[in-house]
């Protein structure tokens, strides 16, 4: 008997659902080709007109709002000249780092939105930091919901860890958290030289791809832009660049890309990554070629693609006062390399070394 009358609530709220669609379809000024959903093209248009999709939208079609998307290209970041160096000193002393980040937060915002690109790298290794503060509260919060759950592990070790994550993450609280995503910072100070601002955009390259706010367009230019700024990085003597291309490069490679074979063979890879396995900090050799994919020849190659780069970090720590990172102020003032030329497509191959 209760199972017949839920078939017949059923029934009736689907009569009913039926009838409400027949009333709004013949409804005085309702045509009822626009009860039809958009198809994926025609949302395509809506969202993103300038991707030269032909299909256009009809005029009684109904599509729902989306939300618009702003571009990252800042007027700081489009004006960097390629192979030019910035020069920090143009530009007054960085806040220092003991300042609540709060108090600082609009003098550097504003700076580096005028073109004081080491102003832009500081925001950088500050909204870094907030963001793996956040990331190991996360964490730290999932450990201890299990081992309050299962009763195990020392969970009152755990939450002082937690309390003193809550601690450094005050430094971050007062930031919005709109500008805690940002990462134009990162990218204008990479695009300028900076070598640890191109370590951190090698770290956080997804971060883009999450972010709504950036058009398609732009979205794969600047995952174009991620490998020549690791390779600059790389010629800088930065050792987080050198393990990304490795990491690139490699067979099992999981991370973002849009060219993943960056249209090399499997043995081009494999030699551009024993090349790199090669240096040491300091470009220093680590030993003998450990591949077993390679030829003779090949082995040759890789021999003089390894000079090749060796010799790109000697002229690098020639032409910078600093090759380690210190301090947010030390490697944002001092490690600016010559900007890499994003304008021309990336030649792997003779930026590599492999052709030369």
């Amino acid at each position: 008997m209760r199972n017949r009358l839920w078939l017949f609530i059923v029934l009736a709220v689907a009569l009913c659902a039926v009838l409400a669609v027949l009333v709004l379809a013949l409804a005085p000024g309702t045509p009822l080709g626009a009860m039809r959903s958009p198809s994926a093209e025609q949302l395509a248009v809506a969202a993103f007109p300038e991707q030269g999709v032909e299909e256009t939208l009809p005029a009684d079609a109904v599509v729902s709002a989306i939300e618009p998307t702003v571009s990252q290209e800042s007027p700081a970041i489009a004006a960097i000249e390629p192979a030019t160096r910035f020069d920090p000193s143009a530009w007054p002393p960085l806040p220092p780092v003991t300042e609540p980040l709060a108090d600082v937060w609009p003098t550097l915002k504003d700076r580096a939105d005028q073109g004081d690109h080491q102003a832009a790298c500081r925001l950088a290794l500050e909204l870094r930091a907030c963001f793996d503060i956040d990331r190991r509260l996360q964490i730290v919060g999932e450990i201890v919901e299990d081992r309050t759950k299962s009763q195990t592990g020392d969970v009152a070790a755990t939450l002082s860890h937690a309390e003193s994550l809550l601690g450094q993450s005050e430094r971050c609280a007062q930031i919005p958290e709109s500008d805690r995503h940002d990462w134009r910072y990162i990218r204008q100070a990479a695009r300028a030289g900076n070598v640890a601002a191109m370590e951190t955009f090698a770290l956080e390259h997804w971060l883009p791809v999450y972010d709504r706010r950036v058009p398609v367009a732009e979205l794969k230019q600047i995952l174009r832009e991620r490998d020549a700024l690791l390779i600059a990085a790389m010629k800088a003597g930065s050792l987080v660049a050198r393990n990304a291309l490795v990491s690139r490069l490699g067979p099992s490679y999981g991370g973002l890309a849009l060219d993943r074979d960056a249209g090399l063979s499997a043995i081009e890879r494999e030699q551009m990554v024993a090349a790199l396995r090669q240096l040491d900090e300091g470009g220093q050799r680590k030993g003998s070629i450990d591949s077993d994919l390679l030829t003779d020849l090949e082995r040759a190659q890789v021999e003089k693609m390894v000079a090749h780069m060796r010799e790109a970090q000697r002229r690098s720590a020639m032409s910078r006062d600093t090759s380690h990172v210190r301090s947010p102020d030390e490697s944002c003032a001092t490690s600016f390399v010559e900007a890499p030329d994003l304008s021309v497509p990336l030649d792997w191959r003779r930026e590599m070394g492999l052709l030369q």
